[in-house]
């Protein structure tokens, strides 16, 4: 975990370095808030969730952010807590729009009660995590956007009640950011 973790950061770092010196760079911090598709494996279930974003937009066309989040219960399920690093490619539509990718790994523990045994199991998990976003420039310094993304992978169907193996996460969320 903690060396996924730290490759990201190293690869973000490196990115960074190579800057061209003509090429402001731009650092942001920003809040995310939506709703959260919790799945255990087989029954999805809807969770309100939120995130604390920091990034750099160090490239022309790239990126890098780190999230810290959690979500709200959504039947049995709750992500307790989440942390990620992504790499983050964009475009520039227009002056004031850009589409962005979000590549990257998403550490998160999971919580599942069984409606059959009624036993909360917990799982920390490291998952490859991906995501496709548009932000809108609101002025000089701030932006609004919107975004899906797909934090976590570790459903099981088969074996959920037994031995909780984690969840399928996808977050739909509205966000702000300021600029520096």
């Amino acid at each position: 975990m903690k060396k996924h973790l730290a490759l990201i950061a190293g690869i973000l770092m490196a990115g960074a370095m190579m800057v061209p010196a003509a090429h402001a760079q731009q650092p942001y911090v920003g809040l995310g808030l939506g709703m959260f598709s919790l799945d255990p494996g087989g029954n999805s279930n809807t969770a309100m969730g939120a995130y604390l974003q920091v990034g750099d937009d160090f490239m022309p066309y790239l990126g890098g952010e780190v999230r810290l989040g959690t979500t709200d219960s959504a039947g049995n399920a709750k992500m307790n807590w989440f942390v990620g690093a992504y790499a983050k490619p964009k475009f520039d539509v227009t002056g004031d729009l850009t589409i962005y990718g979000l590549l990257g790994l998403t550490v998160a523990r999971m919580t599942y009660t069984s409606a059959t045994t009624f036993i909360s199991q917990g799982k920390t998990k490291t998952d490859f995590s991906y995501g496709l976003g548009a932000d809108y420039w609101v002025g000089s310094q701030y932006t609004l956007g919107a975004e899906w993304m797909r934090y976590e992978s570790q459903a099981d169907t088969a074996t959920k009640n037994t031995s909780f193996g984690g969840l399928n996460v996808d977050g739909f969320v509205i966000d702000a950011k300021y600029h520096f």
